[in-house]
């Protein structure tokens, strides 16, 4: 039996789901401003970027996503992530459905997780490194840094 949902939103609540680039540049083409949905944090990644403690596509009227055709290959994965301290994949337990997720799916995604997980870690560094030179002037005004708080809350700053 396949994944079910049953369009709760609770993935879509303080969401925490990284961006590749190419996630950008299809959420762009819609006519978005990467600075509009997205932040970069500060070890490099860009997250999606939550209004009103929800993503910044998600509508809580209809509990849909505005922009499902072209959502984040993070998103179309989801239930299933990649666990770096299981060093696996296993159905997200914040998912009130998971238990729904075949073993077969999870097989099925895992690699292309894997893949994921590694172009986003070398995305990160790259980013890392342009931002830490000249480039950072040039492209700091299309992101906000994200900074975790003591408590684990997200503020950001415009540096």
């Amino acid at each position: 039996m396949p994944f079910t949902c049953i369009r709760c939103g609770k993935c879509c609540t303080e969401t925490e789901m990284l961006l590749l680039e190419e996630d950008i540049a299809r959420l762009e083409s819609l006519g978005h401003n990467r600075s509009e949905f997205s932040l970069i944090r500060r070890d490099g990644l860009v997250q999606l970027k939550n209004v009103n403690g929800h993503c910044y596509f998600f509508d809580p009227a209809t509990r849909r996503c505005k922009v499902y055709e072209w959502r984040p290959l993070g998103c179309r994965f989801y239930p299933i992530i990649y666990s770096i301290t299981e060093d696996k994949c296993v159905p997200d337990k914040d998912c009130p459905m998971s238990h729904t997720v075949s073993p077969e799916e999870i097989k099925r995604a895992c690699p292309h997780l894997r893949k994921l997980v590694k172009q986003l870690i070398a995305e990160a560094h790259i980013r890392k490194l342009l931002f830490s030179g000249d480039y950072y002037e040039h492209d700091k005004k299309d992101y906000k840094v994200c900074k975790k708080t003591r408590r684990g809350h997200n503020r950001h700053s415009g540096r």
